[in-house]
């Protein structure tokens, strides 16, 4: 695994160009503030590989909101939600799809040319990842955090490693606030 680092316009030029750079025949998406569990890499691929397709994508997974200490779980009202942030996909897919040039939805727009196509499979994500949400999202769901569509559940849900990957003075903090 290597980090790349790359400056560009748009989401889709920085995307494309990182893909351009990958040499593996596998590309994962992470979000430089999300936290993913060691073995996120290794179910993926499995889901992956196991499907016979060519992209997927986690859903019902948790959500840390950073500002007020709290945890949401996502329970789409369908599991057909692309999320960028957790996307696995085969290189040479994207080779065939590159990302459209918008400034907001280039994941989704890809993962819905994968839909179409019949080549999309979703998972839960159980505790492979925790997403990392702000009250300044720009994410539809980060709105909702609170509904019946992405409701407030417990701590227990969070995996230990998670905690311990936190800023200690922001958890000090957030457990003060539990």
């Amino acid at each position: 695994m290597r980090y790349l680092f790359v400056t560009a316009h748009s989401e889709m030029c920085i995307r494309d160009r990182c893909c351009a750079l990958a040499r593996g025949e596998f590309i994962i998406h992470f979000d430089d503030d999300d936290w993913s569990a060691e073995g996120r890499v290794a179910d993926q691929i499995s889901a992956l590989e196991s499907s016979g397709r060519q992209v997927m994508t986690y859903h019902n997974f948790l959500y840390w909101n950073v500002d007020n200490c709290k945890i949401y779980r996502f329970r789409p009202m369908s599991p057909r939600c692309p999320y960028g942030a957790t996307f696995c996909y085969r290189r040479s897919w994207w080779e065939q799809h590159c990302f459209d040039d918008v400034m907001l939805g280039e994941d989704t727009n890809f993962g819905r040319a994968a839909e179409r196509e019949g080549k999309f499979v979703y998972s839960a994500a159980g505790q492979f990842m925790v997403v990392r949400a702000h009250n300044n999202n720009t994410s539809p769901t980060s709105v909702h955090m609170g509904s019946s569509g992405v409701p407030a559940t417990g701590r227990e849900e969070i995996p230990p490693e998670f905690f311990a990957d936190e800023d200690k003075i922001r958890r000090t903090a957030c457990l003060k606030l539990a």
